[in-house]
């Protein structure tokens, strides 16, 4: 059963800033490191809502709802706001962290993740958008908190709506990131701009 030494996740419009060769070097020289945001960021967004996607049940999320924005949303939240003023509050006795969900762990990190699948399902089901809660919480006061670093990846956020904080699209304007070595990887891109990154990045590394 092979296993590895790191794992990334990535999204789709995620794409690296660095050689593989540079992205091999840098894991290599700091094995045992996780690269995972783990801060209070997500809180001071927005404090209300980002309580509202654990301390009660989104009953209707997984069925009805998913991403879209119909009348069983607006259920939702409203049966959430109703569980509040009853007084549930579903993580009294956990402590909630959060962060990206996107990350570079090790097989350590991995490993420990897996065997905790059931504390993860019964403190985050029924959640909204857990996907930046859950491991965060799950390592809090555990001897993997000292093996965090920042993230690798780099987002500039912008504000497209109220309630809508986004990542924006980079352009050519951001290829100075190939040179910052503090970012591996970088969101989000067209295709035309991943091919100006593609191109500085095969330039650069014929020049190693």
């Amino acid at each position: 059963k092979h296993e590895y030494e790191y794992y990334h996740l990535l999204s789709g419009q995620d794409f690296p800033v660095k050689t593989n060769r540079q992205i091999d070097e840098f894991f290599a020289q700091n094995k045992g490191q996780n690269f995972l945001e783990v801060s209070d960021r997500l809180e001071t967004q927005n404090p209300d809502r980002y309580r509202l996607r654990y301390q009660q049940y989104h009953f209707l999320q997984d069925r009805f709802v998913g991403k879209k924005r119909n009348i069983f949303k607006y259920i939702d939240f409203f049966s959430c706001y109703v569980q509040r003023y009853v007084g549930i509050n579903r993580t009294r006795k956990i402590s909630i962290q959060s962060g990206s969900q996107w990350f570079s762990i090790n097989n350590d990190l991995t490993r420990y993740i897996l065997n905790h699948e059931d504390w993860i399902t019964k403190h985050f089901k029924y959640t909204y958008c857990c996907d930046e809660l859950f491991i965060q919480s799950l390592i809090s006061n555990t001897r993997f908190m000292k093996t965090l670093s920042e993230n690798l990846r780099y987002v500039d956020f912008i504000w497209k709506s109220k309630h809508n904080l986004t990542p924006r699209y980079l352009t050519s304007d951001d290829l100075f990131l190939i040179e910052k070595p503090n970012y591996l990887f970088a969101r989000k891109f067209t295709s035309d701009s991943m091919s100006q990154f593609r191109s500085r990045i095969q330039e650069s590394e014929s020049n190693l």
